[in-house]
């Protein structure tokens, strides 16, 4: 059983400079995945969210990449020396047109639209290897988080389950006596206005069947959910949406037994049934 939160950052100078990388997990019933990374580190985005995908099902994955420069080196100026000579012919022709000397200076014209383009100096150097290295990292930081979260929950999980079956075992033990009295306050009612309880012994021997037939039928399929859904989360890391669907069985038939009981204490140890199923799906809203 694998949780859905986990947290890790590292920090680390590189040939660019100072990469920052942070990778978060959260609860989520589908996988999402967000990334923030400067616009030049598309190749390793794509890495990234691949890893990701391969190592996590579910759950909302926040991973921020931030370089900082090391000063000039890393900063690429370039001027567009085609268009500076545009400019000046058109200025010169305009010149000529208004019969007036040019006066321009090379300052004029840098500061013109498009002159200078100022950019990172980082293309074709991104150090892809040593970002994949550090998010590999990362990623196994809260992976490892994920499953110490996960088997702690499935530990809440086990003990909740053996109060389920114990209380199943429990009702299952009561039904033969309060089947028991159930017949008796049936045969002394009816005896009070028939007289010879023996005229209606068929009667009374069906209904208590039919009773004590209904509850225990519930009774083990509660017991074959319970079980299937331990079987499950034995044998498996993905528990989510099948854990999910069992669990909404167990409540029907601890709904029906509920119904139906006609005893305090049967009633009593519903109560606590459903309960404990509503803890074990508080505990799936956090696991893959």
């Amino acid at each position: 059983m694998i949780g859905m939160t986990g947290y890790s950052s590292v920090n680390k100078e590189t040939k660019v400079g100072k990469v920052s990388m942070s990778l978060r997990s959260l609860n989520s019933k589908f996988l999402e995945i967000k990334i923030n990374s400067p616009t030049n580190l598309i190749q390793f985005e794509k890495i990234a969210r691949d890893m990701i995908k391969s190592k996590i099902k579910r759950g909302k994955i926040d991973l921020f990449v931030e370089i900082s420069n090391k000063g000039q080196d890393s900063v690429l100026v370039e001027i567009n020396e085609d268009l500076v000579k545009s400019y000046f012919s058109t200025i010169k022709n305009l010149s000529l047109s208004l019969g007036v000397l040019p006066d321009i200076e090379i300052k004029d014209i840098i500061s013109l639209p498009g002159i200078i383009k100022v950019s990172n100096n980082q293309t074709n150097q991104q150090p892809i290897n040593e970002l994949k290295r550090m998010f590999s990292k990362l990623l196994d930081d809260v992976l490892k988080q994920k499953i110490e979260e996960g088997t702690k929950i499935k530990a809440d999980i086990d003990e909740l389950i053996s109060k389920i079956i114990d209380s199943i075992n429990e009702i299952s033990s009561k039904i033969d006596i309060l089947n028991a009295e159930i017949e008796k306050k049936v045969i002394d009612r009816v005896s009070k206005y028939l007289g010879d309880p023996k005229n209606i012994e068929v009667g009374i021997s069906t209904v208590s069947f039919l009773l004590k037939t209904d509850i225990n039928e519930e009774l083990v399929r509660l017991k074959m959910h319970t079980e299937s859904f331990k079987t499950l989360i034995d044998s498996t890391d993905e528990v989510g949406k099948k854990g999910e669907f069992i669990l909404q069985e167990m409540m029907r038939e601890a709904n029906t037994i509920a119904a139906k009981s006609f005893s305090y204490e049967i009633s009593s140890l519903v109560i606590g049934i459903k309960s404990n199923i509503e803890k074990i799906r508080e505990h799936l809203q956090n696991v893959e």
